[in-house]
């Protein structure tokens, strides 16, 4: 990442348009309420941009922001489990759906939306990374903290989970 501590502009952007909105999917997937997981998707671009020297290059640069996603978004559920409950309205119940899908798609995607939102997180996460990010199973696990077999056990659960949910 030399151009990273260079400071070039012109990276950066080109990594905020190729990463932002997989990366907001995933955290999406950890958190609910859409200006928190904006923040928390710049935020993690912008701890990118702070860690120049702590990338080692062991990982992918995908692997490596989105662990740090995952970091911010614990973070951030930790410090809002602290504070006491606010008034305010629920959002949106089925994280993930946007007005650009195609209208045949918006059922089964809003079905499997609300089973994956009521599946515990880790299988969640695993299987996010794996079939949304399109991340195999060793990438998946150094965002998670885990190995690939056990990502791998996480995702056949969520599948088994999912499955059922789907066919109630």
């Amino acid at each position: 990442m030399p151009w990273l501590a260079t400071g070039m502009r012109r990276p950066v952007e080109a990594l905020l348009e190729r990463y932002r909105a997989p990366l907001t999917a995933f955290v999406r997937a950890m958190l609910y309420d859409p200006r928190d997981i904006e923040e928390t998707v710049l935020d993690a671009f912008a701890e990118l941009c702070a860690s120049r020297g702590r990338f080692r290059g062991k990982s992918s640069l995908k692997t490596y922001l989105f662990a740090i996603a995952r970091q911010l978004a614990l973070r951030h559920r930790k410090r809002q489990a602290e504070l006491p409950l606010q008034d305010s309205l629920p959002y949106d119940a089925r994280p993930g759906l946007n007005l650009d899908q195609s209208l045949e798609d918006l059922p089964l995607r809003a079905d499997l939306q609300s089973a994956l939102s009521k599946i515990s997180e880790a299988p969640r996460l695993a299987l996010t990374l794996l079939y949304y990010q399109g991340m195999i199973h060793q990438e998946a696990g150094e965002v998670l903290g885990k190995t690939p077999a056990q990502v791998a056990r996480l995702a056949q659960q969520g599948r088994q989970t999912l499955k059922r949910l789907l066919a109630e």
